[in-house]
């Protein structure tokens, strides 16, 4: 089994982030800025999926509870993002609360790669504010070649112009929504 440590996953609010493009197989190696101490990266690898773009993958079996690495990017404030990502849903912006975002565009790092998965994840993360961080870790037994994935939770997919596989997610999405005036010919007060 990989020897990383061990984290208790605790309740997260799950927040922004997103499915990749396609791209060409990687094998998951990380620059010495964006090392995260303690990490699983020598168990992982970047790998092209069938339907997703680029997903994780386990190489080699990583036990139930095992940390796998912070969420690496640039800490910025809400106003910041929405100037970086006027005209585009952010890519890979992780939501560590109402004022603050860890924005991964730019990282090379590999967690920026964990694809959706509602129906069956085998990862779960721990949000903290003070510092602003956000903690993979799985919650179970993963075995050697399979994808890790998580919930990107309701609130990263309710009002997108793209919706999750059906294979992944049976949840219904709100689509999004454009304002203009309407006549009801009813009264509203």
């Amino acid at each position: 089994m990989a020897h990383c440590r061990l984290l208790v996953i605790l309740p997260a609010v799950h927040a922004l982030q997103r499915p990749l493009v396609a791209a060409r197989h990687k094998r998951a190696a990380v620059s010495a800025a964006e090392a995260v101490p303690g990490d699983c990266t020598s168990s992982i690898t970047v790998l092209e999926t069938k339907d997703r773009g680029l997903g994780v993958f386990a190489t080699a079996p990583i036990n139930n509870g095992t940390f796998l690495t912070d969420y690496v990017g640039k800490v910025v404030p809400s106003e910041e993002l929405l100037r970086d990502h006027p005209d585009a849903e952010p890519e890979y912006a992780f939501r560590v609360d109402d004022a603050l975002y860890i924005d991964a565009e730019n990282s090379t790092h590999w967690s920026k790669r964990m694809n959706h998965n509602a129906l069956a994840p085998n990862v779960d993360f721990e949000v903290t504010a003070s510092p602003p961080r956000v903690r993979f870790a799985t919650i179970r037994d993963v075995k050697k070649g399979e994808e890790l994935t998580f919930d990107y939770g309701t609130e990263f997919w309710d009002g997108r112009s793209y919706s999750p596989d059906a294979a992944t997610d049976g949840r219904v999405y709100a689509s999004p929504t454009f304002c203009e005036s309407v006549d009801l010919g009813v009264p509203l007060s």
